[in-house]
């Protein structure tokens, strides 16, 4: 029994080492431009009631309930939210250098405490201006193991809300709008496919030939495509190089061999619409995910995530009408 009292010993010391080597303080910042000059950017960031537009977070649950001071555009403006996915807490506006900087402060209540500090930058150039938007805060002692999670969430969040408050800046600028179906089942569907795998830019270079390649197999003999092209994720190694990913790209026909084809399974997925360009994917990718887990839903490993392409770049008027559906396998 010693020997095991020592080995748990040592297994406490490394963690507490661990623990104590991870930084306690982190940083997230993100920028955006837009062809808005300086002092429309700021009164937009100074406008709380409007964040609701184009939060990051009031996205998951739009009907939480959002509480407002007196004068929410002056300093000491605060606004609060609470709700059962997003959780609790207060944005305060700190102090003003107008038009080029706001500070702020936010304090969470729930899921668990914690406070940062906010702030927005506003850079003119020859454009219109740069929006900085950045945090600083810090994590418990016995939770310093999350810095880097915590700070690729925040991160994507906030490339997220910038590219929606673009949108709200700028009505014609190509920009994201996600909207969460729910939950659909599919059926079963057999398909042509060709299989890469490799860094991120390289898939997006590959898909477009292999989609191709498969839609001049599918004339050629004669075959029917039955429905969207589809990307199926098989795998990712997001601790050893987030940028790769081995994928199928799959179409699915109604005749055909079988020998040549493979089955994409059917079931209960969650579904999530991305209005917008490719270049989008990745933050609906994110919030689709992270709606899932506020929703209580659980993946279900056996089977593969996929997008379906339901238009083309080519057949839509503006950026913006390109469509693309997520859908996540759940249980």
């Amino acid at each position: 029994m010693s020997w095991l009292l020592t080995l748990l010993v040592l297994l406490i010391f490394a963690g507490l080492l661990y623990l104590f080597k991870q930084p306690k303080n982190f940083t997230v910042k993100r920028c955006i431009n837009t062809q808005q000059p300086t002092d429309v950017a700021f009164n937009k960031i100074r406008d709380l009631p409007s964040w609701k537009d184009w939060s990051p977070w009031l996205m998951h649950e739009p009907d939480a309930n959002l509480n407002y001071s007196e004068g929410p555009k002056e300093i000491g403006g605060h606004y609060s939210w609470k709700g059962e996915m997003i959780g609790e807490g207060t944005l305060t506006h700190v102090a003003f250098s107008a038009p080029t900087q706001i500070q702020q402060k936010i304090e969470f209540l729930k899921p668990f405490k914690s406070k940062a500090d906010i702030t927005w930058d506003f850079t003119e150039n020859e454009n219109g201006c740069e929006i900085c938007w950045s945090m600083q805060s810090k994590l418990p002692f016995f939770f310093r193991f999350l810095t880097a999670k915590m700070t690729a969430t925040i991160g994507n969040d906030y490339e997220l809300g910038l590219a929606m408050l673009k949108g709200k800046l700028e009505q014609s600028s190509s920009h994201p709008n996600i909207i969460f179906d729910g939950i659909t089942t599919l059926e079963d569907q057999r398909g042509l496919h060709r299989r890469f795998s490799g860094d991120i830019e390289q898939m997006k270079q590959s898909l477009s030939g292999l989609f191709s390649e498969m839609m001049e197999e599918i004339k050629q003999e004669n075959l029917t495509a039955e429905d969207f092209p589809v990307t199926i994720y098989h795998q990712s190694k997001p601790k050893v190089n987030p940028t790769w990913f081995e994928v199928d790209a799959f179409v699915p026909i109604s005749d055909g061999p079988q020998e040549r084809t493979a089955k994409l399974p059917g079931g209960k997925y969650f579904k999530v619409t991305l209005l917008g360009e490719y270049e989008f994917l990745k933050l609906a990718w994110h919030s689709a995910f992270a709606n899932l887990q506020m929703k209580g839903y659980k993946f279900d490993w056996p089977r593969v995530p996929f997008e379906a392409y339901e238009n083309y770049p080519t057949e839509v008027d503006h950026p913006n009408q390109i469509k693309t559906t997520i859908y996540i396998p759940v249980k």
